[in-house]
């Protein structure tokens, strides 16, 4: 496409990297049970500690959505200079309350049932532990409601369609 992309989940790893202020503090806040033998964090056991308890979930939250945001703003800084679009794909945005950094929001929706079957596969989940994580996140109505753009990424919509869709929002913004 032409554009520089920043991976906010990509930055939320480098967070978690054993020396980091992030890996730090989660170290200390979740105890020895969230790292592993080789000092790494953990991340399903993280996970199910965080998605079982909402006030977990919000510790967590407080702990690494700083640490990311900053992390996308120095990112941000660096390009600034640069030609042509800088996408930041960070599904964690809205919810995180950082919209007020980018000049357009665009929100990928998913139905429910794909959105379960989806994690189950990617993240080998059982469908209960799939279900704890959706329920945990925003709506997709509560997300569509910030949007500017919306891309309907379901089963019915061929990848093709979504491409195509995707390169005349990309059109549309490079004007």
């Amino acid at each position: 496409l032409g554009a520089r992309i920043v991976d906010a989940d990509k930055l939320g790893h480098a967070a978690y990297t054993q020396g980091t202020t992030c890996y730090e503090k989660l170290k200390e806040h979740f105890g020895m049970s969230i790292i592993s033998e080789d000092a790494t964090i953990n991340r399903k056991a993280l996970g199910d500690i965080v998605f079982s308890d909402p006030s977990q979930m919000r510790q967590l939250e407080k702990i690494v959505r700083p640490e990311i945001k900053a992390m996308i703003k120095e990112r941000m800084a660096a390009e600034r200079n640069n030609e042509g679009l800088l996408i930041i794909e960070a599904a964690i945005a809205i919810e995180a309350g950082w919209t007020h950094l980018f000049e357009k929001l665009i929100v990928v929706s998913v139905d429910r049932d794909t959105a379960i079957e989806r994690l189950q596969s990617r993240n080998g989940l059982s469908y209960d532990d799939a279900l704890k994580r959706l329920n945990a996140q925003m709506t997709n109505d509560e997300r569509c409601s910030k949007a500017d753009v919306i891309i309907e990424n379901s089963i019915e919509n061929r990848l093709e369609q979504i491409q195509l869709k995707v390169q005349e929002i990309f059109a549309s913004l490079s004007n």
